[in-house]
């Protein structure tokens, strides 16, 4: 089918290309009918994949979210909106506002925003299916800096809540530095911890290989720093505008895929065309096109692939911040610059450990001793035993005309000495026993947040 332009489906994706070009008006005709019915069949059966990948709502574990992140202008609203046109079976809709303010370069997208199931929660096919979480964020400027990693960080560990600016978050950095603003999002929930990351870009404009290096530092951290955590998000790549690319386009292409590492890794990488006035003049309200759908819903069963593992996926935002502060003195306790990341970071855990393994066993010995002193420094006395002695020293001293003061007090308050009991110190030893077992399981996740 021919799309707005003059340009047919195989415009939209290189390796898109299904039969040969016909000669006549009527062989044309007849083989844009066959396109468009196998990309019918295309449609239907990555829909039906992804369904089946994603599983049921009762049956799946977690749900993944999907952040979209880019610079301002790119289109990504408008992808999540082409995201729902792909999962359609008869139209586009406007989920996510989208558009532009012409020459003005206001961002259209200021606020989060997150859109269950892809915009399709309330669509009766996909009712029970768990498919992803999407996250529109609003525009990151070409920028990399610790402001803006710091600002991604609690992006990717799901500490900005939904409907908040990035620019609010933003003003705090610059007002309390990055140590004033990990203190404050340290205490909001955890609500959208993202699992995958969708990096779009534009096919007509300059690659953002500053804002790519961000993104890739805060998502995807090697080694050890300072600043870093080791929680490790898959990144995907998408160039939109297809249709606006000039001569540039496979280098740009080229440069876009090495500048995110998926150089032999192109099932995560995507060129194509937004539902817009631009390629379809408005059409896609009472319709969807599939020839635009098919490439999105490939793209799309490679980010909903569960098998996919992150890396230390249970690291928190609080814990990755405790981290940070811990390894700032590594190099120091290590004395040795040439070792490498992994072995730090493993060096790191291991001396935490033993430390406060040690910690925890003086205190256990503390106790111990303490409680040992008490049970063995006084002598051991036979309560009933130490009675008879008495009573008989009592009948005997005045025939004897002798009498010991300390002992005559002795036995004046042989009644009120207590029984030395083996008891106690036993329930004592127990109690401090249980508790240092209860600091051993909780102390150390404690000390790493």
């Amino acid at each position: 089918m021919t799309l707005k332009g003059g340009e047919t489906s195989e415009d939209v994706q290189s390796d898109s290309t299904l039969l040969e070009d016909s000669e006549t008006d009527s062989e044309l005709s007849i083989t844009e009918k066959d396109e468009k019915e196998t990309y019918n069949i295309r449609k239907a059966k990555y829909i039906g994949d992804i369904k089946e990948m994603c599983g049921q709502v009762d049956k799946a574990g977690k749900i993944l979210n999907v952040a979209i992140v880019g610079t301002y202008g790119v289109g990504k609203t408008s992808f999540v909106n082409t995201i729902a046109a792909a999962m359609s079976r008869d139209r586009w809709r406007e989920y996510a506002y989208a558009g532009k303010y012409g020459s003005q370069g206001r961002p259209m997208t200021v606020f989060s925003e997150s859109f269950s199931k892809c915009c399709k929660e309330n669509d009766d096919e996909y009712k029970n299916i768990a498919l992803p979480t999407l996250i529109d964020l609003a525009g990151f400027p070409d920028e990399d800096n610790e402001k803006w990693r710091e600002l991604l960080r609690i992006v990717f560990y799901g500490r900005l809540q939904e409907g908040e600016s990035l620019t609010g978050a933003q003003e705090y950095f610059e007002k309390y530095g990055v140590e004033g603003l990990r203190k404050r999002y340290s205490t909001e929930q955890e609500a959208l911890k993202v699992d995958r990351v969708v990096f779009v870009g534009a096919a007509d404009q300059p690659i953002p290989k500053k804002l790519i290096s961000c993104v890739i530092e805060a998502a995807r951290p090697t080694g050890l720093s300072n600043d870093r955590g080791r929680r490790t998000l898959p990144i995907y790549g998408v160039l939109t505008h297809a249709d606006k690319a000039d001569e540039n386009k496979e280098t740009r292409e080229r440069e876009f895929v090495s500048c995110l590492g998926l150089v032999g890794s192109r099932h995560r990488f995507l060129i194509c065309r937004n539902y817009c006035d631009d390629v379809d003049d408005g059409e896609r309200t009472d319709r969807c096109f599939p020839e635009l759908d098919v490439p999105v819903l490939r793209l799309l069963k490679a980010i909903f692939d569960p098998k996919l593992k992150i890396q230390h996926d249970r690291e928190s935002y609080n814990s990755m911040i405790t981290r940070s502060k811990h390894v700032s003195t590594l190099p120091h306790l290590i004395g040795n610059k040439g070792v490498s990341a992994d072995v730090q970071s493993e060096t790191f855990e291991h001396q935490s450990n033993v430390l406060v393994t040690l910690i925890i066993i003086a205190i256990e010995v503390l106790f111990v001793a303490i409680l040992l002193h008490w049970f063995l420094a006084s002598p051991v006395v036979d309560h009933g035993e130490l009675s008879s002695t008495c009573i008989r020293y009592s009948a005997r001293k005045d025939q004897l005309g002798i009498d010991f003061t300390a002992f005559t007090k002795l036995c004046q308050d042989v009644d009120n000495l207590p029984p030395k009991s083996k008891f106690v110190p036993f329930i004592l030893l127990v109690t401090v026993r249980v508790g240092i077992l209860f600091l051993l399981r909780f102390l150390p996740d404690y000390l790493h947040g």
